[in-house]
């Protein structure tokens, strides 16, 4: 299942994939949000911060898919763009952070992988003095909507 929260005043998208029935309608959703909530952040000058959480029992999505997310990070609008992945999984941390070497980064994008959404607040905040969103709310805002409904659920802040 996939659920979200945005706070679209400070273009701060958070994402939740949660449960093994995760599928391409699911993956097509996400990407449709993070363009949406993009396209805003452009629109009114402010960084895209998106953050996806990956909860442990997701499994990987297909290659197809893998090189979709890819293509969809590096084609960002904003001029600054912030996406982090939280995953317990040490072995996907460590695949990300390889891969995350060895592609092409466009000038003022910023890629983090963490254990833990304290991770990431502290990476933006203290590293890219980047602030305003809430993103312990927002996750537990978005793991509601993963908790109440099967799919999307939007809950804006």
């Amino acid at each position: 299942m996939y659920s979200h929260a945005s706070d679209e005043n400070t273009g701060t998208l958070l994402g939740v994939f949660s449960g093994v029935d995760t599928d391409d309608r699911q993956y097509e959703q996400s990407l449709d949000v993070m363009n949406r909530i993009d396209r805003l952040a452009a629109a009114r000058g402010l960084p895209f911060t998106y953050i996806v959480v990956v909860d442990s029992d997701v499994p990987r999505p297909p290659a197809v898919w893998r090189k979709r997310f890819s293509d969809a990070n590096y084609g960002v609008k904003s001029e600054r763009f912030y996406f982090a992945m939280i995953t317990t999984s040490m072995l996907m941390r460590g695949v990300y952070t390889a891969v995350n070497w060895l592609t092409a980064k466009r000038r003022d994008q910023f890629y983090n992988v963490a254990s833990n959404i304290e991770d990431v607040q502290h990476w933006l905040q203290q590293v890219h003095a980047v602030t305003g969103a809430d993103l312990v709310a927002l996750e537990q805002q978005a793991r509601r909507g993963v908790q109440k409904q099967p799919g999307v659920g939007v809950r804006p802040v």
